[in-house]
């Protein structure tokens, strides 16, 4: 390489070279576009920490009784555990998720009401609300997801509107109140006042129950813990007494659904074996009467007179009386087991 290549060479090396001291010199001079990107960033991040509703979470465990004897005679009949607790808790984390259960969290909550108040930006819900109840008395699902504004002007009288330049209606307590197709009355709990809204605009919305049991089965989390027979609701919402309230909810209306099916299948089996246990009895008092009706014919005879087929079915009487008195035994053993079992319930433990 030539003296003049290597020259071209180092000059363009040095081109490439940052010059420190000018960048720094450029950076003064311009000072204020870095203030302005710092400005802009911090006033973006107030805005969204100012205006984006925090989300809260809240969680129960739900135990499960764990078959241990079944897993034993799988492990040693199979040489593995066939998994059924892991079965069944995959197949109950569907159930939690079900829009079925979610409707039967709503009707225990009697949420068909939602109430917010609308700030400058955001409006926010309030859950629970104390201080009056709009009570459904009559809901058209064509009146799902309607809202209306509502604000007391004292603690009996009320006005209630379709929208900030809807014309205004005036009420009391108790009256029954038609809006749209469907009926509602507003009712005060006793022991509160409605001084701490009064002559403010409370929005209420009437609840679709089908969405809103989409929303909150599409919203509950279900966790296995491995390793155990636990479950782990989880939901989340922006209000916390509504996540706490509805996963709460959830926990109880499952267990209670649980033990009415197991009540069901109980009286069902049980209604079955007392009518085992009726013609088994009818059968053991015929077999008695039978044997001794047999017994009374025969009285006085030796048993050489006694025909080989009367001994054989003399034999059989006793034989069939003895399972039968045997069977009854074990079916009304059975039946108090199922009886006792009846009234045991899952473990909920809630955090």
């Amino acid at each position: 390489m030539s003296e003049q290549d290597q020259l071209k060479r180092f000059q363009e090396q040095v081109e490439r070279t940052i010059d420190v001291n000018r960048l720094g010199q450029v950076i003064v001079r311009r000072w204020y576009i870095i203030a302005l990107f710092i400005l802009a960033s911090v006033t973006i991040a107030y805005l969204m920490l100012r205006y984006t509703k925090p989300l809260y979470t809240t969680s129960v465990y739900i135990k499960f009784d764990d078959d241990k004897g079944s897993q034993m005679n799988d492990l040693f009949r199979y040489g593995r555990i066939a998994g059924r607790i892991e079965n069944q808790l995959k197949t109950e984390s569907e159930i939690f998720k079900s829009r079925s259960l979610a409707l039967h969290t709503i009707k225990k909550l009697n949420y068909n009401i939602a109430y917010f108040q609308k700030g400058q930006i955001v409006t926010s819900e309030i859950y629970p609300f104390f201080y009056y109840n709009i009570e459904p008395l009559f809901i058209d699902s064509a009146d799902y997801g309607k809202s209306y504004i509502i604000k007391f002007t004292d603690e009996e009288h009320f006005i209630i509107k379709l929208g900030e330049k809807s014309p205004e209606s005036k009420y009391s307590l108790h009256d029954s109140i038609l809006l749209g197709s469907s009926i509602i009355k507003v009712e005060k709990p006793y022991g509160y006042s409605v001084s701490p809204v009064l002559n403010k605009e409370i929005i209420f919305s009437i609840i679709n129950p089908y969405q809103q049991a989409s929303a909150i089965g599409s919203g509950m989390d279900v966790e296995l813990e491995k390793g155990t027979s636990l479950l782990k609701l989880s939901f989340v919402s922006d209000v916390p007494a509504k996540a706490s309230a509805v996963v709460n909810a959830t926990a109880k209306v499952y267990i209670q659904e649980s033990v009415n099916t197991r009540a069901q299948a109980a009286e069902q089996t049980i209604s079955f074996i007392d009518g085992l246990i009726s013609d088994l009895a009818a059968q053991v008092d015929k077999s008695q009467q039978n044997l001794t009706d047999f017994q009374t014919q025969n009285s006085g005879v030796e048993l050489e007179d006694i025909g080989k087929a009367e001994f054989v079915k003399l034999t059989e009487l006793e034989t069939q009386k003895s399972l039968m008195l045997l069977k009854r035994k074990m079916l009304i053993k059975l039946s108090n087991q199922i009886k006792s079992a009846n009234n045991k319930t899952l473990e909920l433990v809630l955090l």
